[in-house]
């Protein structure tokens, strides 16, 4: 009995993990986003300075949490944990297959974000191109100074635009997951 619910509490674990590494692409998406837009400073992570990137992080994985309850994907994670003991019959456990899955989730998670927050990427280098122009053109003009207003507005802009695609996006991949409980 003891190793029955060994095994079903290690399924459950894994469940649960598979399901916060993908939530943790949005987290990565929301770092990039605040790193781009220069709400944080890249150099001094532990100086407190990933406030504006900690928000817009916190934000989408709200959204996330909105979205499952919104379009009932929690009923959905209800029904992935009734056919779990389909995929995973009572009392066998496959450690190599679950390992396997945890490192697919894992790149899935950073494919999901890369692709999410690949806008922001684009925005970045086309401001910083127009601005590295601008500053061959006007030595005079403080770049600087220029440059953080309007990345930070362009990049709330992009944000607010691009919101509701990039939940839709983690939305149906995460439905997807819990349909199949692979990668």
């Amino acid at each position: 009995l003891v190793a029955l619910i060994a095994i079903e509490v290690t399924l459950g674990l894994w469940i649960g993990m598979c399901g916060r590494i993908l939530l943790n692409g949005l987290q990565f998406v929301g770092y990039q986003v605040g790193l781009i837009a220069g709400l944080s400073n890249a150099f001094a992570p532990q100086m407190g300075s990933f406030e504006g990137a900690t928000m817009i992080a916190s934000g989408l994985m709200l959204g996330a949490i909105a979205l499952i309850f919104a379009t009932d994907l929690h009923h959905v994670i209800i029904g992935a944990m009734v056919m779990s003991y389909e995929v995973f019959p009572a009392g066998r456990i496959m450690p190599a297959d679950l390992s396997e899955q945890i490192v697919k989730a894992v790149s899935q998670s950073f494919y999901l974000g890369l692709s999410i927050a690949a806008p922001f990427y684009v925005m970045g280098m086309l401001l910083n191109l127009a601005l590295g122009l601008s500053n061959r053109m006007m030595p005079n003009l403080p770049v600087f100074f220029v440059a953080a207003p309007v990345l930070i507005v362009s990049a709330l802009i992009v944000l607010v635009v691009s919101v509701p695609s990039m939940l839709g996006q983690f939305g149906a991949r995460f439905a997807e997951w819990l349909g199949l409980l692979t990668f």
